[in-house]
């Protein structure tokens, strides 16, 4: 295991770095550090439902689904927000089409992961997949804290319909029968999260809200539909005019702000003045920190040009940063990756203390440090 940590990417960044630096501290003593400091998560415990509504929409169609690993789920557990992961069951069942891992990830990002107000289910989608399901359920990397459904009909597909669902999503929120959100669970936004914190919910509001945020949605959908026309018709004065009148109005989007941030960026190119863009860029970074796929579209941007790379060190470092803390893909390889880019973009600027800090970081992330972290405890301590 020693000897794999040797020949990771990793130890060869802190190869270079004690060339670049004189840092004459060993690749092990790092590893040991990580080690050291790397805390085991608590064992999750099964999920309790509690009490189920039992009503003539949710019951005649949970009743028709096989459960794994709850008895006889027929219904929603009353006064919770309620996440309902849908599983494709794909013939490779890994990594984010695993029941309720995705799901794990967003809930611990939001805080609300064994949140008492919260609950969560994982339904299948297709009837000939029990097998697959439950052969997976029982293996050691299929434990899930969560009831596991598979229907027997179209149960699932009718329960979408139930929920009035102009398509199919990945995931959907319930609370008390009313449906909050339905889409990709990694993109749920955080008004969600603050409904489900809510110790109480009103229907009357939430519509209310809900129409608002609908209308406002499509407004901004209008106006983007618009930018599309102007510039496929190369009206670029106007388009611009189009998205500054309208930046104020929807700074809350991450993919607006990104666009006023191009439209203002451009200007300030034309000016040679790419520490100013950098500026503009790093700013929508600092206003949306949760937007993982926003950072990692900035960041292309700010390597898009060797002007922009001379300033872009603060900005570069904070969207792998978000990449790295809004990261679902419950992947510490992926968390480690973004640590060891920080690491490399470090040495080139001969900031070497913080390379150091990089390097640790990445190793508390790398799934092989954990494994060894492992076997060392097993092995007494790491006694050869």
């Amino acid at each position: 295991m020693e000897k794999a940590l040797s020949l990771t990417s990793i130890s060869k960044a802190w190869t270079k770095l004690q060339q670049l630096s004189g840092n004459k501290e060993s690749f092990q003593n790092l590893v040991n550090q990580a080690v050291a400091e790397i805390k085991p998560e608590p064992p999750r415990k099964m999920q309790e439902m509690g009490v189920v509504q039992e009503d003539k929409q949710y019951t005649p169609l949970f009743s028709k689904l096989k459960w794994f690993n709850h008895p006889g789920l027929t219904g929603l557990p009353v006064g919770k927000t309620v996440f309902i992961s849908f599983w494709r069951g794909h013939n490779n069942i890994l990594g984010e089409t695993a029941p309720g891992r995705a799901l794990d990830a967003v809930l611990k990002k939001h805080g609300l992961l064994d949140h008492p107000g919260v609950k969560a289910v994982v339904l299948g989608l297709n009837p000939s997949a029990e097998k697959q399901m439950r052969d997976y359920l029982s293996g050691p990397e299929g434990w899930t804290p969560y009831p596991v459904g598979i229907p027997s009909d179209r149960s699932v597909i009718e329960f979408c319909d139930l929920l009035k669902l102009d398509s199919f999503p990945a995931a959907v929120v319930v609370r008390d029968g009313t449906l909050l959100w339905a889409g990709e669970i990694k993109k749920m936004p955080e008004w969600v999260a603050e409904t489900a914190r809510l110790d109480s919910f009103d229907k009357n509001r939430f519509a209310e809200e809900d129409a608002k945020r609908k209308a406002r949605q499509q407004a901004m959908y209008a106006v983007i539909k618009k930018s599309f026309e102007l510039r496929r018709e190369k009206k670029f004065d106007e388009y611009q005019k189009l998205i500054e009148e309208n930046a104020g109005q929807f700074s809350d989007n991450g993919w607006f702000a990104s666009t006023v941030a191009e439209v203002r960026a451009e200007k300030a190119w034309k000016e040679k003045n790419y520490r100013k863009m950098v500026d503009i860029f790093d700013h929508v970074l600092e206003c949306f920190p949760r937007e993982d796929s926003l950072a990692s579209y900035i960041l292309k941007i700010l390597n898009g040009s060797e002007e922009m790379r001379k300033y872009s060190y603060k900005a570069a470092r904070r969207a792998l940063q978000i990449m790295r803390d809004s990261n679902t893909r419950d992947d510490g390889g992926y968390n480690a990756a973004c640590y060891e880019v920080m690491m490399n973009m470090a040495m080139e600027k001969k900031d070497y203390d913080q390379a150091r800090k990089d390097a640790a970081n990445a190793l508390r992330e790398l799934p092989l440090v954990h494994q060894y972290a492992v076997m060392k405890k097993k092995s007494g301590g790491g006694k050869k």
